[in-house]
């Protein structure tokens, strides 16, 4: 990333990502706050909002966090954006708002069916009181078709949760432990709470 910085200093994904390396792996939050900010003053992106947001949790200000996590969801549900942040606003709306979840998950699905898709519709079936179908989802969609750590996290919280399939539990921490980097500190947590 420094090597695209010095081709081309303005380069947005270049700065963002170390911004992320700042935050998980070095742990220095105000560096990567300090990254993200110049990235933010030339462009403006709601993912960018989310991850500011992410930043703020881990600083332990729920104020800023929330105000961060506000501006994302009106930015990515402009028109302009369509369907490009829809697999954040599941996520985002799983848990407050999960009718909302479940209608985006289906669209989602319908849009373009995939594992990472269907582990979408999974989690906002058990938010909105779906446990069963939830587990039917990630059996026939999800489980041994993906190994994306998302679907892994969000499969072994809906196994946890209805006590179905313990087993998997282990095995499915252990797979996550070699994607703490790629979750971030504040989504390993949720590993680490399995």
């Amino acid at each position: 990333y420094l090597a695209a910085l010095k081709l081309e200093p303005d380069n947005a994904y270049a700065r963002k990502s170390l911004a992320y390396i700042n935050y998980a792996h070095a742990g220095n939050l105000s560096e990567a706050n300090r990254l993200l900010d110049a990235v933010m003053s030339k462009r403006e992106a709601p993912d960018y909002y989310l991850f500011k947001s992410e930043l703020a949790v881990a600083a332990g200000d729920t104020s800023a966090a929330r105000d961060h996590l506000n501006t994302f969801e009106a930015l990515a549900t402009a028109p302009a954006y369509g369907d490009t942040y829809n697999t954040y606003l599941i996520e985002h709306y799983a848990i407050s708002q999960p009718a909302r979840a479940l209608a985006l998950a289906k669209r989602e699905v319908a849009r373009r069916d995939t594992p990472e898709t269907r582990q979408l519709l999974a989690l906002a079936q058990f938010h909105a009181g779906q446990s069963d179908a939830a587990v039917q989802t990630l059996e026939a969609h999800v489980i041994d078709k993906t190994s994306e750590p998302m679907a892994l996290l969000h499969a072994a919280q809906i196994y946890r949760s209805t006590g179905q399939h313990p087993e998997r539990l282990a095995a499915y921490k252990d797979e996550l432990a070699g994607a703490a980097f790629e979750l971030g500190p504040q989504t390993y947590a949720e590993v680490e709470a399995l």
